[in-house]
């Protein structure tokens, strides 16, 4: 970059180890979880400006309730971002949640974990539309704008 502006690009590597297919400027990357980054800092502005607390259980925050078992009330945005909600990675759609430990007593990294807090964030802020976040720069976009009040 140079004023604002590209000024070089070069692309190396293979897009496909199988094939060999090499990348070119034009190759689109899958991101994965980099987006949690982004999403933690939102949720430690929010944080910051009083809309929600490290330490407060989730159930505080939304009547969603994840799942039956009572250790859902040791669910709290520290525990989130910390990875130890004892909430599994992922699972499929027709696997019933549960834990895989008590929340705080282990770390192990959890999708699921930030999936319930971004749900108890969207209900929170009164923003249930998935369609407005379908893409990560969508999500960048409604989280610059629809909660920018907030950060």
């Amino acid at each position: 970059m140079k004023d604002s502006a590209l000024a070089w690009r070069r692309s190396y590597g293979v897009a496909n180890v199988e094939t060999k297919a090499r990348i070119s400027d034009d190759t689109i990357f899958e991101v994965g979880s980099v987006s949690k980054t982004v999403f933690a800092y939102a949720v430690l502005k929010l944080c910051e400006r009083g809309v929600l607390s490290l330490d407060t259980p989730l159930t505080r925050y939304s009547s969603e309730r994840p799942l039956s078992d009572p250790r859902v009330d040791l669910i709290t945005v520290r525990r989130v971002l910390c990875h130890t909600t004892g909430l599994p990675n992922w699972r499929s759609s027709d696997t019933p949640l549960g834990f895989a430990f008590t929340p705080g007593e282990h770390w192990s990294y959890s999708g699921e974990g930030y999936w319930y807090l971004q749900s108890v964030i969207t209900r929170l802020l009164g923003r249930v539309d998935p369609d407005k976040c379908s893409t990560f720069e969508d999500g960048l976009r409604v989280c610059a704008t629809d909660i920018a009040g907030y950060l």
